[in-house]
């Protein structure tokens, strides 16, 4: 998902396929990817229906989220003291999970493919 262009260019076929999704599904939680968006970015990107995110936050980036009520998952590579301390701090543990990312690469390595 090229989160740039589609809070931009609202004629993708991915945000056709939103707009069905909030229209019949509305339920659902829709995973993206959307490093450093914040403020009007983040606010279209979720408002397209996006509400989940996996990819690496400063506690900014972190607080916009909970903020905006998005659901973000923490990867290793965000194990932050200040990140941690502030879910921690004020009880925000619905708005995350601990997600560990494998590498294709060594998913298919391991099985000799």
């Amino acid at each position: 998902m090229n989160y740039r262009e589609i809070i931009r260019d609202n004629h993708l076929e991915i945000t056709k396929f939103l707009d069905y999704l909030r229209q019949e599904h509305p339920g659902y939680v829709i995973e993206g990817h959307c490093p450093s968006l914040v403020d009007l970015d983040l606010a279209k990107f979720l408002y397209l229906g996006i509400n989940g995110d996996h990819t690496e936050h400063t506690l900014e980036e972190v607080k916009q989220r909970i903020e905006n009520g998005m659901f973000f998952e923490i990867q290793d590579k965000m194990l932050k003291p200040e990140v941690l301390s502030y879910i921690c701090e004020n009880h925000l543990f619905e708005y995350c999970s601990f997600v560990q990312m494998i590498r294709w690469q060594m998913f298919y390595m391991n099985r000799g493919i």
